[in-house]
């Protein structure tokens, strides 16, 4: 019989997090065999991890070392487990700490195989529930960028930057107003964007300094709820003051391109006919992709990802095949970016249904802000 080990912490890892639905910032070992699921957790973890996981059983920690005589030897551990309840073969996660590994390979006591993330694939079809979760964080997200375009319009306009309350308005301060609230909604926001200008053209340029005014600002919010271990994940793109031709040109651009990609998700759908859909679309607008001595330039990204347990997970919207099935989670998220103009992404998030698909995020597009 197979026996599929974890050893890691589920707040970490994923697949761990789905296995048992019990949250702990240590690692801990975690095992499946005859389709039961069973966690070895220590005295500080095991009356909780009783309590609130959905592990079929939870065994201690301190009794099987004493039991196996296995010391701190995780290793032996794991084949004393493994002898234990009959298994045949061990499953490890293709990142299992390498030293173990070796170590169970070595002793040579059981057939060994890596298995690709995500271990646990069920996780990829959200049920009912993770989808309401998902759209919670996303409600989350929809109150910060409220706030933000409250700020943005109460803010000035000197010498070319934002002025908020007598201070230049910087990508830094805004992050804070929008990690408080996240805070304050029971979600942790790291590594929100809030990017103006040429420094938004980097998609992942968290942003600094003081916000430009007439530029485009990309901001972009991706919490995990503390309860819940869902990420949200939505983006959008604000100018304080009045746009211009080209910049109003590149934002419809985008916003056309996501309605169209949208539009084309269903079961079935084979995810790099949509992104391929949405670059032949910003190519016929003449807004072309390349590269120079500044980097690239255009949609050089994928349009969207799996959203879940983890920030970026499977379906994939991008350059890679990958047929979308019904529950699967993806964002959307189609964006341009050329330097002395600015980048500009919109995105949202769906569930991928029979005949289409679903929204798990609102927020309006007001982008220009006067």
């Amino acid at each position: 019989m197979d026996f599929t080990v974890f050893y890691s912490s589920p707040e970490k890892d994923a697949d761990l997090l789905h296995f048992g639905g019990f949250h702990a910032p240590d690692a801990f070992l975690a095992f499946e065999i005859d389709g039961k699921r069973r966690a070895v957790l220590s005295s500080l973890e095991l009356s909780r991890g009783e309590r609130e996981s959905r592990f079929d059983e939870v065994l201690p920690l301190e009794e099987i070392i004493e039991e196996s005589g296995t010391g701190g030897d995780l290793a032996e551990r794991i084949l004393w487990l493994a002898r234990e309840y009959g298994a045949t073969r061990l499953r490890l996660p293709e990142d299992f700490p390498g030293r173990t590994a070796f170590a169970l390979k070595e002793k040579g006591q059981f057939p060994l195989e890596f298995v690709d993330r995500p271990v646990c694939r069920d996780r990829l079809i959200k049920s009912v529930a993770e989808q309401e979760a998902i759209r919670r964080v996303n409600g989350v997200i929809s109150g910060a960028y409220s706030q933000v375009e409250k700020i943005l319009g109460e803010s000035t306009v000197e010498g070319g930057i934002l002025i908020h309350e007598g201070a230049p308005l910087t990508s830094e301060a805004l992050r804070s107003v929008i990690a408080v609230h996240c805070l304050r909604e029971g979600c942790i926001a790291a590594g929100t964007i809030v990017a103006g200008g040429d420094q938004a053209c980097d998609p992942h340029e968290q942003g600094s300094g003081p916000l430009p005014a007439g530029q485009l600002i990309i901001v972009d919010i991706f919490p995990r709820d503390e309860q819940s271990g869902f990420f949200g994940d939505m983006t959008r793109t604000y100018l304080k003051g009045t746009a211009n031709s080209d910049q109003r040109r590149l934002v419809n651009a985008v916003k056309e391109a996501q309605v169209r990609a949208i539009e084309g998700l269903e079961t079935g759908v084979n995810g790099k006919d949509i992104h391929d859909g949405v670059t032949a679309y910003f190519d016929s607008q003449g807004f072309t992709t390349g590269r120079n001595e500044r980097g690239y330039f255009g949609f050089f990204h994928g349009t969207g990802h799996g959203l879940g347990l983890e920030i970026h997970e499977e379906p994939r919207v991008s350059r890679t095949d990958y047929r979308l099935e019904a529950g699967m989670v993806t964002t959307v998220e189609p964006g341009l970016y050329f330097r002395g103009l600015g980048g500009c992404r919109i995105e949202d998030v769906v569930c991928i249904r029979e005949g289409g698909s679903i929204f798990l995020s609102d927020h309006p597009y007001d982008w220009e802000i006067a």
